[in-house]
């Protein structure tokens, strides 16, 4: 069964971390938590189909006790301040790999990105 979910990322752009914000009852949180590999479209609020601009990604749930996840709620309710009268938790997500495409400007635009592994991921 495939399902769809819409979901309100903050970028954390000096770490290559995506946050959202959800209930870890919730059904994909559940799954999340025995498979965290993902993989997902972000596209803008607003979908023009004639100047297609979005990002797509890959990457890994990460648990909430990694030293990545250390601030995440606080950027995350930072960026979007009314989050917090909503109930749930911030996960973090390891990007691993993004490619950008944008053709707003009539002319198509590709950007790739991929996580180097370091020598402390490793081990």
């Amino acid at each position: 069964m495939n399902r769809t979910l819409l979901v309100v990322f903050v970028y954390n752009r000096k770490k290559n971390l995506l946050y959202y914000k959800s209930s870890p009852a919730a059904y994909h949180s559940r799954i999340l938590s025995k498979r965290p590999k993902v993989a997902g479209t972000i596209l803008p609020n607003k979908l023009n189909t004639l100047f297609i601009k979005g990002v797509q990604f890959t990457g890994e749930v990460l648990p909430d006790n990694h030293p990545l996840c250390k601030d995440a709620s606080n950027k995350y309710h930072f960026k979007l301040p009314m989050a917090s009268a909503i109930p749930g938790i911030v996960f973090t997500i390891q990007l691993n790999e993004m490619r950008m495409t944008n053709n707003t400007l009539g002319i198509i635009q590709k950007l790739f990105w991929q996580r180097e592994e370091s020598v402390e991921e490793e081990e």
